[in-house]
């Protein structure tokens, strides 16, 4: 009888180590196979992002600068009432809102006119469109340049107290100094929401970064300069926050 018990707790064990092993199986595989179909994901969108590089270089510049000027006249528009009516608190989310899409055409332009400009050179266009593509990123990263200036002023005529000169090196610090505490509080906020929310992505693809790592021939670089990324983010958040 003691014999038999034995032989079924034995039984028991080996068929609990079986399923270990089938289940680490099965996820080493699962592993691979992510990896695999994750990185044709990216290269296949690689691929997109250079076919379409004309129609996404117009949506990053003309498109996002057109959604500014739209979202900044509307804006100053309800502000323009607001004033009229002697509103104790002045609501200007719109004029907050178009800054912050101009903010991304500086970046989506750029990175939209490399994509493109690869695009013209692998296929040999001729000097007609090119021209074209120049004259479109510089006019439209003049008006970015000069948008932030011109919100800022008509921002002034309802706050005067604020910093305004934005081609200055050191305007973030001033433009703060500049404002009373309960919008240094707000800014704050946003600086600290703004901070996990990078923190968040960078995470998430350090993670995609991994799993395309272990089961490619890629290059360890991307890896390291993501974890580089959210290390100096971390550090200089700990050492801020530690200050007395």
């Amino acid at each position: 009888m003691k014999k038999t018990k034995n032989n079924k707790l034995r039984n028991i064990i080996i068929l609990i180590l079986i399923g270990v092993l089938g289940l680490l199986s099965g996820l080493y595989g699962a592993r691979m196979e992510f990896g695999k179909n994750l990185y044709a994901f990216i290269q296949g969108l690689e691929n997109w992002l250079f076919e379409n590089s004309y129609a996404l270089f117009l949506i990053g510049t003309v498109g996002l600068s057109l959604l500014t000027w739209a979202l900044y006249v509307i804006g100053k528009g309800q502000v323009q009432k607001q004033l009229k009516e002697d509103a104790e608190i002045i609501d200007d989310n719109l004029l907050g809102l178009a800054l912050a899409i101009n903010s991304t055409i500086i970046v989506l332009g750029v990175v939209f006119f490399i994509n493109h400009f690869r695009y013209i050179l692998a296929n040999d266009i001729g000097l007609g469109p090119v021209v074209g593509v120049l004259l479109v990123y510089f006019g439209t990263m003049i008006i970015s340049l000069a948008f932030p200036k011109l919100s800022l002023e008509f921002m002034k005529t309802y706050n005067p107290e604020i910093y305004d000169d934005v081609y200055d090196l050191d305007f973030q610090k001033k433009y703060v100094d500049s404002v009373d505490e309960r919008e240094k509080l707000e800014i704050y906020k946003a600086g600290y929401r703004a901070f996990k929310a990078m923190l968040s992505l960078v995470l998430f693809f350090l993670f995609l970064a991994v799993i395309i790592l272990l089961n490619t021939n890629g290059s360890i670089l991307y890896t390291i300069v993501l974890a580089i990324i959210i290390i100096v983010g971390i550090v200089a958040y700990t050492l801020e926050a530690m200050k007395k």
